[in-house]
């Protein structure tokens, strides 16, 4: 029995996004982000982390049944989408920014027919893209950067 199902969804989810030719040339981070000097990729993902200081993973367990050996944990997983450039319009950088957001909801999203992983790979019994967004734009000495802060929320049985 798992004591967690968060590290293994945090790495089914960089799975999916590294196995997908919608992320193709965008640079994927397993947790914390670069600093705004090490402006490298124009589009970066980064999976459990966001612009402000939350939390990688939020969540709570509780017990799945009366005999309380089973566990239910719920949780979500903060993920960020960027996109900077070495100009100052925003736009592009704003849409680019959810375009990523938009295709990694693709890839969990249970409604999508074909290629779609719900349960990211059956380590979890259900994961979606839910909850608040929090939109960042900012123009730095780089130039114009947006950032879309989301969830992956995830719910396992452990």
């Amino acid at each position: 029995m798992a004591g967690s199902a968060i590290p293994l969804a945090i790495d089914a989810l960089l799975g999916l996004v590294n196995g997908s030719s919608s992320f193709a040339g965008v640079k994927v981070f397993d947790g914390p982000r670069v600093s705004d000097n090490d402006l490298v990729n124009k589009d970066r993902l980064y999976i459990g982390d966001s612009v402000q200081d939350e939390p990688a993973v939020e969540g709570e367990e509780s017990a799945a049944h009366s005999d309380l050996i089973s566990r239910d944990e719920e949780f979500a997983i903060v993920c960020t989408a960027e996109a900077w450039t070495g100009d100052v319009d925003m736009k592009p950088r704003r849409d680019r920014a959810f375009a990523l957001k938009n295709a990694l909801e693709v890839l969990v999203r249970p409604t999508v027919v074909g290629g779609s992983q719900p349960t990211l790979g059956g380590v979890v019994l259900w994961a979606e893209v839910a909850g608040g967004v929090r939109v960042d734009q900012k123009q730095t000495p780089n130039g114009a950067v947006c950032s879309v802060t989301f969830h992956v929320n995830c719910r396992a049985r452990i």
